[in-house]
């Protein structure tokens, strides 16, 4: 396959995703405003002048606070004041992209794991997207207003994956430019995401796993991991300790600002997941 026939199957695939996700979800637009969306949008003072919020001091002030979720339901008061549509539509364009995301990411995950180039690719890849796409647990983030948090963090976990998937392949002997940039606009978009959603913390766990795990086996980065693997597993076990003793004892831990006493405590919120899934999925 030439580089342009690659190129122009890519547009397709992108605009049938696009296709789909306006065909599955165009059907809520014209929801009305539900359960949280009304207390934290509809009569959210805050909203009722929305360019204050517009600012960078604002983000600035409230970064921890899922700042930039603020300014982004700030933006669609500032346009289209209350009117769910443009709330409704802005979730549903967030969710296509993050769908066109995965379609290019599972393209170059299937290169890197199996070394070589399939016409089968953009067919996995699509499918691959498109499940996630219409999947029913995408339902909640897409049509329900106030999680947008999901669909928004998500773009800039996946371009910021994506970029580093592009990274990995850049030659280190041209392109040095792009070897210094790619990972200050990476560091970049994780860093602003989480303003949006604190599950940008686990970025680095992440692109780190996705590295040794197609890296060839005597590459110096698993040599080393070979050589020192109960030192590091030990000082894994130690840090995983304490961060789960943190979470459990600070219930603003990671979350910025917050009214913990007011919603159910982490402790327990944790503790009752493992409950749902024994007496409620298991029980199927």
């Amino acid at each position: 396959m030439t580089p342009s026939t690659a190129r122009v199957q890519k547009i397709y695939c992108s605009m049938a995703l696009a296709l789909i996700g306006i065909l599955v979800y165009g059907n809520h637009l014209h929801n009305t405003f539900q359960f949280d969306s009304v207390a934290y949008i509809k009569n959210n003072l805050s909203l009722k002048n929305p360019e204050s919020m517009l600012t960078l001091q604002f983000w600035i002030s409230e970064f921890f606070a899922r700042g930039l979720l603020s300014i982004s339901m700030a933006l669609n008061a500032h346009l289209d004041e209350l009117h769910p549509f443009g709330y409704h539509m802005l979730n549903l364009a967030l969710h296509i992209f993050n769908a066109i995301l995965i379609f290019h990411i599972s393209q170059k995950a299937l290169l890197h794991f199996k070394n070589q180039i399939s016409e089968n690719n953009a067919v996995i890849s699509f499918f691959a997207a498109a499940i996630f796409l219409i999947h029913p647990v995408q339902t909640e983030s897409v049509i329900y207003i106030i999680s947008r948090s999901e669909v928004l963090a998500s773009i800039f976990y996946l371009l910021g994956f994506f970029l580093f998937q592009i990274f990995i392949d850049i030659d280190n002997r041209h392109l040095v430019s792009k070897k210094i940039i790619l990972p200050l606009v990476i560091l970049f978009l994780i860093v602003t995401g989480y303003s949006v959603k604190q599950t940008l913390a686990t970025f680095p766990l992440i692109i780190f796993l996705y590295y040794i795990s197609i890296c060839p086996l005597d590459s110096p980065v698993l040599k080393f991991l070979r050589n020192w693997k109960w030192p590091i597993l030990t000082a894994v076990l130690v840090f995983l300790s304490l961060l789960l003793y943190k979470l459990l004892s600070d219930e603003t831990f990671l979350i910025g600002p917050s009214n913990p006493h007011e919603m159910v405590g982490r402790e327990k919120y944790m503790l009752s997941q493992p409950a749902v899934i024994v007496f409620y999925y298991l029980k199927k």
